[in-house]
């Protein structure tokens, strides 16, 4: 019934999420922005679709997106249990998400968003 390879796993990069119901707001060009500044940096990232037919959370993402314009992308870092007294994450999935927000608010531009399509 489930799928044993279907998940994100700790410690091994920045999950980009989506999901066909539109519960996350990423789409394939966001997550290309995403891949491409997490490769400026030498960091991981792993692409995770929740199963169309498995209910699965949402974030704001999809609300801000629709009602301000501005292209958004749900990332984070995996975990076990999360909203669980036992939650558990891993520290170079922190250390890879500092990275990734570093290379965005520091060197990403407009211009560098063009030459992406050229």
């Amino acid at each position: 019934m489930f799928q044993d390879e279907h998940k994100p796993l700790i410690n091994q990069g920045v999950v980009i999420k989506t999901n066909a119901s539109q519960r996350y707001a990423t789409d394939s060009v966001g997550a290309f922005f995403i891949r491409r500044m997490a490769e400026k940096r030498n960091g991981k990232v792993q692409q995770f679709e929740v199963r169309n037919d498995v209910p699965c959370g949402s974030t704001v993402g999809p609300m801000l997106s629709s009602r301000t314009g501005i292209r958004t992308v749900d990332i984070g870092c995996a975990m076990l249990s999360m909203h669980s007294i036992r939650e558990t994450a891993g520290t170079a999935d922190v250390d890879s998400l500092i990275d990734l927000f570093d290379e965005f608010f520091c060197n990403f531009s407009v211009l560098d968003a063009s030459l992406a399509f050229e």
